[in-house]
This record gives structure tokens, C-alpha cells and sequence, in this order.
């Protein structure tokens, strides 16, 4: 039972502890994107982290913490886009826990199906609360396309599949590089099925 009790106390701290540092990953490389107005969001890889490492809760947590800052200090419209952080953490942690992570190609296939799911989810946000364009790099792209003579459903769609497929596959690449370069002896304490069918640790 003590030793029971031990484990528990260690995985809040852990909670506790990486909670904060995951929301501070999210809006530092969130920040970056913003202000260079790229094509992309990468304001995810701490959602998709946190997710793999202890679950899907603690990982919808940390999304929409980090949009409710970066709503009031980078980027206003990013709370709108909460449940598509929401949906990006049940995601993750459904398909890590089927092995979605364990291969490079893996990751591939998973963040292409996270990136047709963000596109389906943000959709709706981005045209029917601000018209298309939401101020960010892919507004960028939106504009291009209606002057191309795209009407401007079909350019919020397609400009959205187009930034979705690049930004999810990196923000899950990235993710799976950084938990396969943590200590061994230090993710060994997040211990959960994700971990074991991604090889990040063992049984």
C-alpha cells in the first residue's frame, strides 16, 4: 500500500512539474511562428508530449491552458481553437497507445490523421467566426488562393489541409525526438502503455 501510495505522489509531482513546462513549449515555439507569420502553427508539441506521457487529460490541459495565454499575450483568436487542442490530445493518446508513434513512418500516418482531424475541427471556427482569415501565416495562403479565384470556403479548406498535413507530421516528429533523447531513468517514471507500445521505454 506505502509503496502504492509513493507511486501516486511521485506522478502528480511529475503532473505538477511538467504541466507548466509543456504549456511553456506550446506558446515559446507558438511565439516564434507567429512573429515570422510561417505557413504553420507548431503550437501543439507540448499538447502531443504531455499526451503520450500522461494521457490524454493532462495533455487537453496544457493545450488550452497554453491558447488562454497565448490568446492574451501572442495570438487573440488562439482560444476559439481550445477543442481543437482538446481533440488533438484524445487523438494522441488513442494512436499511441496502438503503437502510433514507434516508427518514423508511424508518426508519418499519425500525423496525417491528426492533421485531417484539426483540419475538420478548425474549420468551422476559422470561417464562420473570422471570415477566413484569423491573422496568422495561413491567412497568408487563404488570400493567395481567393486571388487565384478560389471562392473563399474552398481557400479557408484547402489553405487549412495544406498547413495541417505540414504542421501536424513536424509537431509529431518533433515530439517523438524530444521524448527519445529524455533520460531513460527519468521517463521510466511516466510509465503507461503509450510509452510501452512507442519503445520509448520498456515493460
Amino acid at each position: 500500500m506505502e509503496k502504492s501510495n509513493n507511486k501516486r505522489s511521485v506522478n502528480t509531482s511529475l503532473k505538477i512539474a511538467f504541466i507548466p513546462l509543456a504549456v511553456g513549449i506550446n506558446l515559446g515555439i507558438g511565439a516564434i511562428v507567429q512573429v515570422l507569420k510561417l505557413p504553420v502553427f507548431l503550437d501543439s508539441v507540448g499538447t502531443i508530449i504531455t499526451a503520450l506521457l500522461l494521457g490524454w487529460k493532462a495533455g487537453a490541459t496544457v493545450g488550452v491552458l497554453g491558447f488562454a495565454v497565448s490568446s492574451i499575450t501572442i495570438f487573440p483568436p488562439a482560444i476559439y481553437f481550445s477543442l481543437t487542442q482538446v481533440c488533438i490530445a484524445i487523438y494522441v493518446f488513442l494512436a499511441g497507445n496502438v503503437g502510433g508513434f514507434r516508427s518514423f513512418s508511424r508518426t508519418i500516418f499519425s500525423g496525417l490523421g491528426l492533421a485531417v482531424l484539426a483540419a475538420i475541427v478548425s474549420a468551422p471556427v476559422i470561417y464562420y467566426l473570422f471570415g477566413g482569415i484569423t491573422g496568422n501565416g495561413i491567412s497568408v495562403l487563404t488570400l493567395f488562393l481567393e486571388a487565384k479565384g478560389l471562392s473563399k470556403a474552398s481557400a479557408v479548406i484547402i489553405s487549412g489541409i495544406i498547413a495541417e498535413f505540414l504542421d501536424k507530421v513536424t509537431q509529431c516528429l518533433i515530439a517523438v525526438y524530444i521524448l527519445q533523447r529524455i533520460p531513460k531513468t527519468l521517463i521510466q517514471q511516466f510509465k503507461n502503455k503509450s510509452l510501452v507500445s512507442n519503445n520509448f521505454i520498456r515493460e
